[in-house]
């Protein structure tokens, strides 16, 4: 067999497993920037995540915050409230002395 036989006849499966292999480094590569590019999408998410959850962490020390004052000035309310009730009393008091006392004079003159 002449060497062109030879050629002819293994050329084209030099050339075929050539291909094959390109494309088995291909996907390798491919694969490669796929995962590269999850991994990046990963770590963006977690980034958002993260601001959410401080975002959140300052959210809910506000509110607690503003659930102390509001439950301070609650507090103050009621202790104001009752101090007001304590006087409305004293007031009743006097003035149940004062038409007592109006009664007296009455039957006095």
């Amino acid at each position: 067999m002449e060497i062109s036989n030879y050629i002819s006849t293994f050329l084209p499966y030099f050339l075929g497993s050539g291909g094959i292999l390109m494309w088995i480094l291909e996907r390798k590569k491919r694969n490669t920037v796929i995962n590269t590019n999850e991994l990046e999408n990963v770590s963006k998410s977690l980034i958002i995540y993260r601001d959410m959850i401080e975002d959140l962490k300052n959210n809910l020390k506000e509110a607690e915050k503003k659930g102390d004052e509001l439950e301070k000035l609650l507090n103050d309310t009621f202790k104001s409230n009752n101090e007001l009730k304590k006087e409305l009393i004293k007031k009743d008091i006097e003035i149940s002395k004062l038409k007592h006392e109006i009664e007296k004079l009455k039957a006095i003159n």
